[in-house]
């Protein structure tokens, strides 16, 4: 009934300074299991407390589920040795609950786990390699099962966490690039109280989603990929793409920038993009624009952060007051398709502008800039597919009176059905304002079903 339901927490309870959040996994049986770590004291000496309980389905408390540990200061006057609790998270069956914090003398272990399938009163150490890398880590359930652990340099996971066992621990499961290192968190506080900040500096999960593939989401700027040719042809296996997909698939958690001067054709690859991101060709400054061919590749949206999401597609950078010819000095952004490549799911597939997306979700594009027209877009044989617009090619006449270059042949502008984004409907394949001479040929506009929408709403 989305009632709030009080129950009394044992003794001083205060989260000024702790980063743990609380934690919450569901049972079997259908009670609920929460765990949160808080400041307290304890016979007047002061620590870090941990509080489980159980709740029904109801959220009422289930009597003597609640359990409560202390991890102590080395002494009354050492509040800078405090063990705070930075991570917690369940096991998927919710019988382990994994904790890290800060480590002391009482409590010299940082990574530690109850088995409340065993319970005793105390929490006991996982000595994993090098386990003082992630005391300040937080964890998550991977989409794989595997509890992962995020530090400066890697993220480490332990398989299989409904049985903890250091034989399952792989100290580097994911590295990071070269000169990427993750820094710690502090909320914004800057202090060089050294308390408050052993408390607060935290290595942060992003978006703080558990099962989600943390694993998969790597960085989207190319100038941070390390040692990359900006001329250079991407393909799935180790050593043929930037971002070490074996497979080809590769999940961005922001905008993709292809900076000025690049040249990339991306091969036999499927890109999944987190609502509100983009991809974005730059125009060029003091060298060419930048320039992206797809053959054989999809561009798409995740739905690991929301269901039924939309991305906002394509940016072709350009000027308004500026030629698309020569094509072999041009400034403008210039973005290629063929060969059976897709965009699909995306609010724009392709725009010649640049734009911002929202600052809230469903993080929908922003307002164009109709300085940054004259991107260059030329598809064939490939297919658009339930986007709200596929293409819009922004007002542009070149300066020398040369027609535009945009070009569509043999492609499928298909709708099928509602898109994901359901309070939205088709806008249009192809929107061109006050350009001349583009060339469409061979090409096919569908709506499969029309009689989803009005009959101005179909595109």
């Amino acid at each position: 009934n989305n009632e709030f339901i009080p129950f009394e927490l044992p003794g001083v309870f205060n989260q000024l300074k702790t980063r743990s959040g609380m934690e919450i996994v569901e049972l079997q049986n259908g009670n609920f299991r929460i765990a949160v770590g808080h400041d307290v004291i304890v016979n007047q000496l002061r620590g870090t407390g941990l509080f489980t309980a159980e709740l029904d389905e109801q959220g009422i408390l289930i009597p003597n589920s609640e359990r409560s540990f202390f991890l102590a200061n080395d002494g009354q006057s050492q509040l800078q040795t405090q063990a705070f609790i930075h991570g917690l998270e369940f096991s998927p069956d919710g019988n382990i609950l994994y904790v890290t914090h800060n480590t002391n003398n009482n409590n010299p272990d940082p990574i530690e786990y109850f088995n409340f399938n065993n319970p005793g009163n105390q929490l006991i150490p996982l000595n994993v390699p090098n386990g003082g890398d992630f005391e300040k880590s937080q964890m998550e359930i991977d989409s794989d099962g595997d509890l992962a652990l995020v530090t400066e340099d890697r993220i480490a996971a332990l398989a299989n966490p409904n049985s903890p066992n250091v034989i399952n621990w792989n100290n580097t499961k994911v590295q990071f690039p070269n000169s990427s290192l993750y820094y710690t968190n502090d909320e914004g506080t800057n202090t060089s109280n050294v308390v408050v900040k052993r408390a607060k500096d935290t290595y942060i999960f992003p978006d703080q989603v558990a099962g989600m593939d943390y694993t998969g989401y790597l960085t989207s700027q190319l100038e941070c990929l390390g040692d990359i040719s900006y001329t250079d042809n991407w393909s799935p296996g180790i050593g043929n793409n930037p971002f070490g997909s074996i497979n080809g698939e590769v999940y961005v958690d922001n905008d993709l920038n292809f900076p000025e001067g690049s040249n990339i054709q991306i091969n036999d690859m499927v890109f999944y993009f987190a609502p509100g991101s983009k991809v974005i060709l730059e125009r060029g400054s003091s060298l060419n624009g930048a320039r992206l061919t797809l053959s054989n590749t999809t561009f798409t949206v995740s739905e690991k952060c929301a269901k039924k999401s939309m991305w906002n597609g394509v940016q072709v950078q350009g000027y308004n007051n500026e030629n698309q010819t020569p094509q072999s000095t041009t400034k403008q952004g210039w973005f290629r398709m063929f060969n059976n490549s897709k965009i699909e799911h995306a609010y724009i597939g392709i725009a010649t502008t640049k734009y911002d997306s929202q600052s809230s979700f469903p993080f929908r594009p922003g307002q164009p800039d109709y300085s940054a027209t004259g991107g260059i877009i030329q598809v064939s044989n490939s297919t658009f597919f339930n986007n709200r617009q596929d293409i819009i090619l922004y007002s542009y006449q070149a300066p020398n009176g040369v027609d535009n270059l945009m070009s569509a042949k043999n492609c499928e502008f298909l709708t099928d059905g509602i898109l994901n984004d359901a309070s939205v409907y088709p806008l249009g394949h192809i929107t061109s304002i006050s350009n001349v001479g583009l060339k469409l040929f061979g090409n096919d506009f569908i709506n499969l079903t029309p009689n989803l929408y009005a009959y101005n709403q179909q595109g």
